[in-house]
């Protein structure tokens, strides 16, 4: 596939090959993903503390008073007439998994970089993150009419094997979007994660209204982040005028000169917006939204920086 390079960065804006995303490693190096808590004014003012890592049964000891009455080991209360109490554990590690949207609308942008390129940015300052805990790395691509499945492992090996998933989607060419694409990927990705993870959604989110089933479902016994990322386009349209353009099929003519048409098209961007908003605050989700010119690893270092 063709490059077409940024002047002022000098990265490819249309895909992003395995070694770039390797060289994201020294931007991982400023976010935590054990940050206490999301600071994004996109959350719909939410704020929360990650769940953290998963609980694992220990062992069993007698009941002590002050002990919570929820942890009682009814088993061995039943098999012993004494009251005992569950002792848990934290897990020495936890899965952290993405979801990456590479359908046919993600290879856009008309500004900085196509949004499949920060998707893959995203995943990859995040998944470096995650591999410095000792977390274990998985995930899923999608788009076209098939998704591929990283299983979740420790260790470089499925750092790399997630990256060079990324790498090969975001440089297909872009397929026709097949109808209920994005609902059986998040289907597939409630079917394979382990309650207690950490879940990354990076997306447009477009195709919304049939998804909210799967978004409850992962969050409720994982953290979930939405990732949004869009383009300035999609947000409001230009000034008046007829513009023309290409998706190097077909050619196109826009014309921004109704005034009701501008309108209607900015608020079904914002009616979109808060849906959102408002699902991030039902299911205690979080959302992080970027444009398609902005610095995606800026943007994470504001929500999930180190702190001092």
């Amino acid at each position: 596939m063709q490059q077409i390079i940024n002047p002022k960065t000098g990265e490819n804006i249309i895909w992003i090959g395995t070694q770039a995303l390797i060289q994201l490693k020294q931007q991982s190096k400023k976010i935590s993903l054990r940050a206490i808590r999301i600071l994004s004014k996109n959350s719909g003012n939410y704020l929360s503390p990650f769940k953290g890592r998963g609980m694992e049964f220990d062992e069993a000891r007698p009941y002590q008073a002050g002990d919570d009455a929820r942890n009682l080991d009814w088993r061995t209360m039943a098999r012993t007439g004494k009251p005992y109490t569950k002792i848990f554990r934290e897990e020495r590690e936890r899965n952290v998994m993405f979801c990456l949207d590479f359908r046919q609308n993600m290879h856009f942008a008309t500004q900085g970089a196509f949004k499949s390129v920060l998707a893959s940015r995203a995943a990859a300052i995040l998944a470096w993150s995650a591999h410095a805990q000792g977390d274990r790395i998985g995930g899923l691509a999608f788009g076209g009419h098939q998704h591929h499945e990283v299983r979740p492992k420790q260790g470089k090996h499925a750092l790399l094997n997630l990256m060079g998933l990324m790498s090969r989607y975001s440089k297909a060419t872009p397929q026709e979007n097949k109808a209920g694409q994005f609902k059986r990927a998040l289907l597939r990705l409630c079917h394979v994660t382990k309650p207690g993870s950490l879940v990354f959604i990076i997306s447009d989110f477009r195709g919304l209204d049939s998804i909210q089933h799967y978004l409850s479902d992962l969050s409720r016994h994982n953290d979930v982040v939405l990732i949004q990322i869009y383009d300035g386009l999609e947000q409001q349209l230009p000034p008046p005028a007829i513009y023309a353009f290409t998706d190097g099929q077909q050619d196109y003519v826009l014309n921004t000169r109704h005034h009701k048409g501008q309108q209607a098209y900015q608020q079904h961007f914002q009616a979109h917006q808060q849906q959102l908003k408002k699902w991030c605050l039902k299911y205690r989700m979080h959302l992080i939204s970027c444009q398609t010119h902005q610095d995606i690893g800026q943007i994470l270092k504001q929500e999930f920086g180190v702190k001092r």
